[in-house]
């Protein structure tokens, strides 16, 4: 995972460079006008199930969907809220109450802005993270339960393709690590040895 995140860094670094290398500059007038957020919608499916081999993934890789919410999107560094939705995630329908896993994140995203033409952009971007994890909506604002109370950490990279000013498409890869209650732990607390693992590919509208 560190690997990925290495190279996803390198190449935002290195991309840059060698473009400008090769293709001339985009009129300065012409960037300022580049879209400021983006809605994406996303499918795709977790693989990898870091829960201590307790589920079974190779038979049946639960597929997940949602959408994106990117702003400040015109410069390298930007902002995105996050929400995903895997139905019967866990398997057994009646594991702790529920068997949905449901992700709401904040994080930061750093990428360059690479313009092929006036309207057609690539954008390569790693993130960093957090927000929250749980199985039913009703979890995200009943905080009795400690068993309820998880957060997540994510982090992971990819890019976006503007096929036109206002219309691309996307593909993401996405790590993010279980922090809550934890037994192993002396504190009871702290973050655990759950990752959820997952790739998707999305459409976004730029605006």
């Amino acid at each position: 995972m560190r690997k990925v995140v290495l190279l996803l860094a390198l190449f935002a670094l290195c991309v840059p460079m060698a473009f400008a290398q090769t293709q001339g500059q985009t009129p300065a007038a012409n960037r300022s006008e580049d879209p400021n957020n983006f809605l994406v919608g996303w499918i795709g499916t977790h693989f990898d199930n870091g829960i201590d081999d307790a589920f079974d993934f190779d038979d049946n890789r639960p597929k997940t969907m949602g959408f994106s919410y990117g702003f400040w999107a015109r410069s390298w560094v930007s902002g995105e809220l996050d929400f995903g939705y895997s139905k019967n995630y866990f398997g057994d329908p009646d594991f702790l109450g529920g068997n949905n896993l449901m992700t709401i994140t904040g994080s930061v995203v750093v990428g360059p802005w690479l313009h092929i033409t006036d309207n057609q952009i690539i954008r390569p971007y790693g993130l960093v993270g957090g927000g929250l994890a749980r199985s039913k909506i009703e979890d995200f604002v009943e905080f009795g339960e400690s068993t309820r109370n998880r957060g997540v950490i994510d982090y992971g990279g990819g890019v976006m393709v503007y096929l036109v000013r206002n219309f691309g498409i996307r593909g993401d890869v996405r790590f993010m690590k279980d922090v809550g209650s934890d037994p192993s732990d002396d504190d009871g607390w702290g973050i655990t040895n759950t990752t959820y693992k997952r790739v998707t590919v999305g459409v976004f509208v730029a605006f």
